[in-house]
């Protein structure tokens, strides 16, 4: 019964066109404590549609349970290649990465920030803040540049990042840059308590 609930659900969810009604069935699955949420989120992660593919992988990192690493490693050996500018199984490797830190105990994206040596497209820090990790203490906007400076704060670890974007390529890119407590940046979290 439940085998057939699970793909029932796949199945309607993989025929919206909506993106809005996407997004309210994926903050269903989230808020979700059933075992059929870890389920249908699995078996959208295997369609290879790319769109319930990466929402699949963010929607499985937030749930934060690292019980099922093994089968999102084994689907997304099975993904397919899709020809373009960003492989969409970044975002699986992404969640499987954060699951992995959630194993080891760790609570925060900070190990994933410290990764992201150079440019990456992983870990907007608008989205990070949305997901409740980090707070964006000042944002400043370099407009003869093209680019932006993000000064932020994890939430839960209390590390500090400087994160400046390149929007000059075909997707916005980040550079994290982690922020010592001796630096000229330290004006932006003077509100901080040490």
């Amino acid at each position: 019964m439940k085998k057939k609930y699970i793909k029932k659900r796949i199945k309607e969810i993989l025929a919206i066109e909506n993106l809005n009604e996407i997004k309210i069935e994926y903050a269903k699955l989230l808020h979700s404590k059933d075992i059929e949420s870890y389920e249908i989120l699995l078996g959208l992660l295997a369609s290879a549609n790319t769109i319930y593919t990466i929402l699949s992988a963010h929607y499985l990192a937030l749930k934060g349970n690292p019980d099922y690493l093994s089968q999102m490693r084994e689907i997304n050996k099975k993904l397919p290649f899709r020809k373009g500018l960003r492989d969409y199984r970044d975002d699986v490797k992404r969640a499987i990465f954060i699951l992995e830190q959630r194993q080891k105990g760790i609570k925060c994206n900070c190990s994933g920030y410290k990764l992201a040596i150079a440019y990456s497209d992983m870990y907007n820090p608008t989205s990070e803040k949305e997901d409740g990790f980090i707070e964006i203490v000042k944002s400043i906007i370099h407009q003869k540049e093209y680019y932006s400076d993000y000064f932020c704060l994890c939430k839960i670890c209390h590390r500090r990042w400087k994160v400046t974007d390149e929007i000059g390529y075909h997707y916005p890119l980040y550079q994290w840059e982690e922020i010592t407590f001796n630096t000229k940046y330290n004006i932006y979290f003077s509100h901080e308590e040490h």
